[in-house]
C-alpha cells in the first residue's frame, strides 16, 4: 500500500529547488528517500535527484511528483534526494554546492565504498545502498554546466540503450564508459553486469539554470511511471501537455541520435584550457581540429564529425576534460 506524503514546494523556479524543509519526512527511515510500494508484484523503480548539489532540476520534479502523490499499480517506486548536505549548501549560497567533501558521483565502485565512511558523501552512499541494490530500473537526474539538449547517458550495456530508447526522454543516447576518478551511481555493480537484469539511466536535462531542465526532468519521470503502467497524477499530465503546447520543453526525436564515446579525456597537468565551442555537445566536422591544450600538449578531433561531450571550461588533473565520440545511428 502507499504511504501518503506531501511536500510543500511551490513552483518550480529555474536554477532554485525547493528548500529541505519543503519536503516531508521519510517514510521509509532513510532521510530524504521516499518509498512506495504496491500489493501487486512488479519491478522496484527509483528516481534519484541532486547527487550533485547545484543540480537542482530533479529535485524540482521529486518535489512535484511527492505533491501531486503517487499509487503504484505494481512493484514500488523509491524516490531519492541522493545529496541533500550538498543540496543545502548550495541553497544556502555556495556557489558551487557540487558536493561537500568529495564527488558523489565517482564513488560507486566497490572499492571506493569499501572506505571508512569518514565523509558525508561515502556515508550518503552507504545508505542508499540497500535501495539501489533492489532497483530493477533506475532514473539519474543531473543537469549540465553549459548549455545542450537532453542527452541519455546510458552505459555500454544494450539493455540500457533499448530501455532508453523506449522511453524517450532525451536527444541524443550516449553510450560512454564514465570517468577514469571513478564510478558513478550509473554504472554501479549490477547496472553495468552483462549478465544482470538491473538498468540504469542518468538522464542530464539542461543547462543548470535553464527553465526547461525542470520540465526535462519531470518529464522524465512520468515517462518512467507511465512506461510500466502506474497511474500518473492528473495535475502533472495536465502541466506536461501544457508545457509541450507552449513550447516550454520539447518532444525528443524518434528515435534518439545514438553516440558512441571512443575516447575520453583526463587532465594530466594544471594548464589545461579548453578551446571549442563553449555547448555541451558539439559536432566538429574536420579531423585534426585543435580544441584544447593539456599544459604543452595539443588535444585534436581524432576524426571527422567529432562529438565533443561536456567539455569542461576548468579542470584540474584526473578530472575528466571531455569525451569523445562518434554519431552511430
Amino acid at each position: 500500500m502507499a504511504m501518503a506524503v506531501s511536500s510543500t514546494g511551490s513552483s518550480p523556479v529555474p536554477g532554485r529547488g525547493p528548500a529541505l524543509g519543503d519536503f516531508p519526512p521519510s517514510n521509509c527511515g532513510t532521510a530524504y528517500v521516499w518509498r512506495f510500494d504496491s500489493t501487486a508484484p512488479g519491478p522496484v523503480l527509483m528516481i534519484s535527484a541532486a547527487v550533485h548539489g547545484n543540480e537542482v532540476c530533479g529535485a524540482q520534479a521529486i518535489g512535484a511528483l511527492l505533491d501531486s502523490g503517487l499509487n503504484p499499480a505494481n512493484g514500488a517506486i523509491i524516490l531519492a534526494l541522493a545529496n541533500p548536505d550538498a543540496y543545502a549548501a548550495y541553497l544556502k549560497g555556495d556557489s558551487v554546492g557540487r558536493y561537500v567533501d568529495q564527488d558523489m558521483n565517482r564513488l560507486w565502485g566497490a572499492d571506493m565504498l569499501a572506505q571508512p565512511a569518514i565523509d558525508r558523501e561515502t556515508r550518503r552512499c552507504r545508505e542508499l545502498l540497500p535501495f539501489l541494490r533492489e532497483t530493477d530500473f533506475l532514473v539519474d537526474l543531473h543537469s549540465m554546466t553549459l548549455e545542450g539538449p537532453p542527452l541519455v547517458l546510458t552505459g555500454q550495456m544494450p539493455r540500457a540503450r533499448q530501455f532508453a530508447e523506449q522511453l524517450c526522454i532525451g536527444d541524443f543516447l550516449i553510450a560512454d564508459t564514465g570517468h577514469a576518478a571513478g564510478l558513478r551511481m550509473r554504472d554501479f555493480g549490477p547496472f553495468s553486469d552483462a549478465q544482470s537484469r538491473q538498468t540504469a539511466l542518468l538522464l542530464e536535462c539542461g543547462q543548470h539554470q535553464s527553465p526547461q531542465a525542470g520540465a526535462v526532468a519531470l518529464r522524465a519521470c512520468l515517462r518512467l511511471v507511465g512506461f510500466f503502467g502506474h497511474k500518473i497524477p492528473e495535475k502533472l499530465e495536465k502541466d506536461m501537455q501544457k508545457q509541450l503546447r507552449h513550447g516550454a520543453v520539447q518532444e525528443p526525436p524518434r528515435p534518439p541520435q545514438a553516440v558512441r564515446i571512443t575516447d575520453t579525456i583526463t587532465v594530466r597537468t594544471e594548464h589545461y584550457r579548453y578551446l571549442g565551442p563553449a555547448a555541451a555537445l558539439n559536432i566538429v566536422a574536420e579531423q585534426g581540429t585543435l580544441i584544447a591544450r593539456d599544459g604543452d600538449q595539443p588535444i585534436t578531433t581524432p576524426y571527422p564529425d567529432c562529438v565533443i561531450l561536456m567539455p569542461s571550461m576548468q579542470a584540474s588533473p584526473g578530472q575528466t576534460a571531455m569525451r569523445l565520440g562518434r554519431l552511430t545511428g
